[in-house]
């Protein structure tokens, strides 16, 4: 069925139908809603591996026709930081032994990745909190004081993506003046959900921590 879906997306962005693609994205919604729980329990790493790349340019293909799609912009959210961590992050850490000019190459391009999904998810909130996005880089700490139960899924995904981009980026100073923000958001999902995904939420403020306290961190409680 999905495949059917897509098909008919692409076929109607060449000849212009854009109320049926805009059905095609909204139905497709709900299969990509969840897309890192399929691709976490999938046991042929390489099956996801070469897999993803087509259902992530799905997915921002059918955001042009269906920009504000709630499941779409987590699934894409979720979808680049999986891909970024699995394989980019992964294969640079494993580069680094033989090949460092490679291991940076990989570095960047995953950073650039998990930018890529801190973008989606900030519009999956901006979509339920307007201008939560701004706000965020504001005071992050009062922005999150609204978001709701419902939206603790985006929360951890928006500070996973936000906090991996960060530490593949210590040479970029906007990204670590960003840190306030990846604690507010995580912080917020903790107090919503500390048990969220069996404490994933945890999990994802350790390489935070790590960091340097001048850069923000705690080293003594990563």
């Amino acid at each position: 069925m999905l495949l059917r879906l897509v098909f008919i997306g692409f076929t109607c962005l060449s000849t212009g139908c854009a109320l049926i693609n805009g059905m095609v994205a909204n139905t497709a919604g709900n299969f990509f809603g969840s897309a890192e729980a399929v691709y976490a329990s999938d046991e042929d790493p390489e099956l996801v591996r070469d897999a993803l790349p087509f259902s992530l340019k799905t997915m921002e293909t059918l955001l042009d026709s269906s920009p504000e799609n709630k499941n779409i912009l987590l699934g894409a959210c979720s979808g680049f930081t999986i891909y970024a961590y699995l394989f980019l992050q992964a294969d640079a850490e494993m580069a680094e032994w033989d090949d460092y000019n490679l291991a940076l190459e990989l570095r960047e391009r995953a950073r650039k990745m998990y930018v890529r999904g801190r973008d989606y998810c900030v519009r999956r909130l901006d979509v339920t909190y307007p201008g939560i996005g701004s706000q965020l880089l504001v005071d992050p700490t009062v922005a999150v004081l609204d978001i709701e139960l419902d939206d603790v899924e985006a929360l951890y995904w928006l500070g996973t993506s936000w906090g991996l981009a960060i530490s593949n980026g210590l040479d970029h100073p906007e990204l670590i003046a960003d840190l306030p923000a990846v604690k507010a958001l995580l912080g917020r999902a903790i107090e919503l959900d500390e048990d969220y995904n069996r404490g994933a939420i945890h999990s994802a403020l350790i390489p935070l921590e790590a960091l340097p306290e001048e850069m923000g961190g705690s080293p003594s409680r990563a």
